[in-house]
C-alpha cells in the first residue's frame, strides 16, 4: 500500500514522540534509494527512509545493512552538517506525504542554527532534502526541475509539491457533524457538504475530495461501512444513505485523528499484505498493532522474505524444468524410434531370402540397385522388391541386412523399456514443480531442495553446474541436513480436537502416508492433480463432518499454485479421501505416487485454515 496522507501524518507524530530530542549519531546510505539514520535518546533508534520510485516509505528499524566502501556525496554532506545536531521537532505539513525532521544544533561560533531534513514520500519522486532556516535548499538526494517554479538543487529556494485544494480533516469534520445535526430536524440535502459533490460522478471518484490525506483505499473504507456502491452517484442515495454516509465518513477521519494504533491485514485473498493507521474493515480481518513504524517494518520483512521464497522458488524449478525438459525430449525420441523401427522384422525377412537366393542373384549389382525376391514364408509365394544397398557387393547384402535388423530391434526393444520409466519421471518432475509453485514458506521450499539432491534427481541433476547460475544448488551445504525425511509436517488442529497432518515434499509425502500405524485414520488427495498428502488422524466412524471439510479445505489449498492462491474468488475443488489402508504404492514408483481405491470424493473450498495451524 503507498502512503497516503492520514498514514503519513500519524506516522510523524509517533517519530516525534519517540525521536524528540534524540540526538543524530550515524548517517549512513546503504543503497541509491536508502537512507539510515542512527539517533540516541534513552537508547538507539535508526529511522530507515527508501526513497524507492515504486513505494517510498520510512520506519524504525532493528536491522542491519551493509554500507557501500565509499560514502557517497549525499551522505558525506549530511554527516558535515546533521551529525550531531538534536531532533527539535517532527511532523507532516497538512496531510501531505512529507515529513520534516527539524534538527536544531550550535556552531562553532555559539550560535542556534535550525536545519530541515525533509523526506517526500511521493511515488515516482520521492527525495530527501535538506533546507537552512531562510529555506534555502542546501544539498538533496537527487536534483531535478519538476517544473518552472519547483526547482530541486542546491541554493535554489525549497517549494513543497503543489497543495491539493482541499480541507483539513478536522475542519471537514466539524462540517460533517452540522451536517448529521442538521439532518436530525430537516430532510431537505441541499445545504449539506454532499450538495457540493458532482452529481454525474461516482462516489468512490469524488470522495477523494473529501480532505486532504484521504486515499481510494480511505474512500473505498467510506463507502463499505456505508454499504454504497461505489459506482453509486450522489442523486441516487436514499435520505437513510445520506445519513449513512456520513456516519462512515465521520467515523473514519476521527479514526484518522485519534487512532495511536496500526492494523495489519494478510488475508490470502489479498494480492499483497496491507497496513494502514486506519481499521479497514473492508480488507477482512485485521491484526493490531500499537506501533506504525512497527506495522511497516513488519509488512516489507514479509515483502522482503516472500522475493527471497521468489528467489530460491525459481532457482529450484529451473532445475526441475531442465531435468523435465531434457525428459520430455528423450520421451519424444523413443516414440520416434518405435515409429522409425516398428517393421524392424523385414529386415530379417530379407536377409533370410537374399541367403536362401543367393545362388540366383546377379554377379554385378543392377542399375536401379533394386532387386526381385521369391517370398518362401508366404504362402502364395508373393515376389517382393528390395532396395539394395549400392556400395556394397551382391554377397555382403544379406549380412548387411541382419546388422540392419540386430541395430533396429535393440532400438525398438530399448524405447520400449525405457518409455514407462521416463514417463514416471515426467510425472514425477511435474510433481515436484508444482508442490515448488504451491510452496508457501522457506521450511517446504528447502525440504523439496533436499528432495531435489538427495532423492531420484540426485544422479541425473548436476547440482554444482547447472548451466544456469541462478539455478545453483550448493550440495555440500544442503548434506549438513542428515534426515530431510524427518523434517515435521504442517500440523493443523480440527474443529473437534483431531489432528491434520500435510506433507511437505513427497519424501514426507510417503512417510506420512505409509508409516502410520493406524491405517484407518484417513487420506486426502485433490483429485487427477499433484497435491499434498493430508492425513486426518481419526476413522471415519470417529470424526465429524466438519473435520472432514476442514481436511477437504486443506488439501484443497495445498494443491494451489502460488498464484492462485492470491486469486481473491474462492476456488473449490475436487477432493478424493479414502482410509490409510486403501492407498498402495505400486512397486518401484517414484516419491509422492500412489494409488487407490474405495474412496469418496467431495468439492472443497481451498482454505488455508491458518487458524488451526498448531
Amino acid at each position: 500500500m503507498a502512503f497516503d496522507g492520514i498514514l503519513t501524518h500519524n506516522l510523524a507524530n509517533e517519530l516525534h514522540e519517540i525521536l524528540q530530542g534524540a540526538r543524530l549519531d550515524k548517517i549512513q546510505q546503504p543503497s541509491r534509494y536508502e537512507m539510515l539514520l542512527t539517533f540516541s535518546n534513552r537508547g538507539m533508534n535508526k529511522l530507515y527512509i527508501s526513497t524507492n520510485p515504486s513505494s517510498p516509505y520510512c520506519h524504525l528499524t532493528d536491522l542491519k545493512f551493509t554500507n557501500p566502501d565509499v560514502a557517497p556525496r549525499f551522505t558525506m554532506f549530511l554527516r558535515k552538517h546533521l551529525q550531531g545536531a538534536r531532533v527539535n521537532k517532527i511532523y507532516c505539513p497538512k496531510f501531505e506525504r512529507i515529513i520534516v525532521i527539524n534538527f536544531t544544533f550550535i556552531d562553532e561560533f555559539s550560535e542556534v542554527i535550525n536545519l530541515n531534513l525533509i523526506v517526500e514520500l511521493l511515488t515516482g519522486a520521492a527525495n530527501i532534502i535538506l533546507v537552512g532556516e531562510d529555506n534555502i535548499i542546501r544539498d538533496a538526494l537527487f536534483f531535478n526541475q519538476v517544473s518552472d517554479k519547483r526547482v530541486i538543487s542546491p541554493k535554489f529556494e525549497y517549494t513543497a509539491p503543489e497543495a491539493q485544494n482541499k480541507p483539513l480533516p478536522e475542519d471537514r469534520l466539524i462540517e460533517i457533524n452540522e451536517n448529521l445535526e442538521l439532518l436530525k430536524t430537516t430532510s431537505d440535502l441541499s445545504s449539506l457538504y454532499l450538495d457540493k459533490i458532482d452529481s454525474h460522478k461516482s462516489l468512490d471518484k469524488e470522495l477523494i475530495k473529501l480532505s486532504l490525506g484521504v486515499s481510494p483505499q480511505v474512500v473505498n473504507e467510506i463507502l463499505f461501512r456505508s454499504q454504497i456502491s461505489n459506482n453509486a452517484s450522489i442523486l441516487s442515495l436514499t435520505y437513510q444513505e445520506t445519513i449513512n454516509l456520513l456516519e462512515a465518513a465521520k467515523s473514519v477521519l476521527e479514526e484518522a485523528l485519534h487512532n495511536n494504533s496500526a492494523y495489519i491485514y494478510t488475508d490470502s485473498r489479498l494480492k499483497k499484505p496491507e497496513y494502514h493507521c486506519i481499521k479497514l474493515q473492508s480488507l477482512g480481518y485485521a491484526q493490531e498493532l500499537d506501533s506504525i513504524s512497527a506495522t511497516i517494518n513488519y509488512i516489507h520483512q514479509l515483502k522482503a522474505n516472500d522475493q527471497a521464497l521468489d528467489k530460491q522458488r525459481q532457482q529450484l524449478s529451473s532445475i526441475v524444468k531442465k531435468e523435465l525438459k531434457k525428459s520430455e525430449k528423450l520421451l519424444n525420441n523413443y516414440y520416434k524410434d518405435i515409429k522409425s523401427n516398428e517393421n524392424f522384422e523385414d529386415n530379417r525377412l530379407i536377409a533370410d531370402l537374399l541367403l536362401a537366393q543367393l545362388h540366383n542373384l546377379p554377379d554385378s549389382m543392377p542399375s536401379n540397385a533394386k532387386i526381385i525376391l521369391e517370398n518362401y514364408y508366404d504362402p502364395e509365394l508373393k515376389e517382393i522388391e528390395v532396395a539394395l544397398n549400392p556400395q556394397l557387393h551382391m554377397k555382403q547384402q544379406a549380412p548387411y541386412f541382419y546388422k540392419k535388423y540386430n541395430k533396429s530391434k535393440d532400438t525398438y526393444t530399448y524405447a520400449q523399456n525405457h518409455i514407462p520409466e521416463t514417463e514416471d519421471l515426467i510425472n514425477y518432475l511435474n510433481t515436484l514443480l508444482s508442490q515448488l509453485n504451491n510452496a508457501e514458506d522457506i521450511e517446504t521450499l528447502n525440504a523439496l531442495k533436499i528432495e531435489i539432491i538427495n532423492g531420484p534427481l540426485k544422479h541425473k541433476v548436476n547440482t554444482t553446474d547447472t548451466g544456469n547460475k541462478k539455478a545453483k544448488i550448493n550440495k555440500s551445504k544442503a548434506k549438513k541436513v542428515k534426515h530431510p525425511q524427518a523434517l515435521p509436517p504442517q500440523e493443523f488442529i480440527s474443529s473437534n480436537g483431531f489432528t491434520i497432518l500435510a506433507g511437505r515434499n513427497n519424501l514426507q509425502n510417503d512417510k506420512l502416508t505409509f508409516s502410520n500405524p493406524d491405517k484407518n485414520h484417513l487420506w486426502f488427495h485433490a483429485k487427477n492433480k499433484p497435491g499434498t498428502h493430508v492425513v486426518l488422524q481419526g476413522s471415519i466412524s470417529e470424526v465429524k463432518d466438519i473435520d472432514i471439510i476442514e481436511a477437504a479445505e486443506i488439501a484443497a489449498w495445498l494443491s494451489l499454485s502460488a498464484q492462485e492462491k492470491k486469486i481473491a474468488n474462492i476456488i473449490s475443488i475436487d477432493i478424493d479421501f479414502c482410509s490409510l489402508k486403501n492407498v498402495k504404492k505400486p512397486n518401484g514408483a517414484k516419491p509422492g505416487f500412489v494409488i487407490y481405491d474405495n474412496y469418496k470424493t467431495i468439492r472443497a473450498e481451498a482454505k488455508s485454515h491458518q487458524e488451526l495451524k498448531k
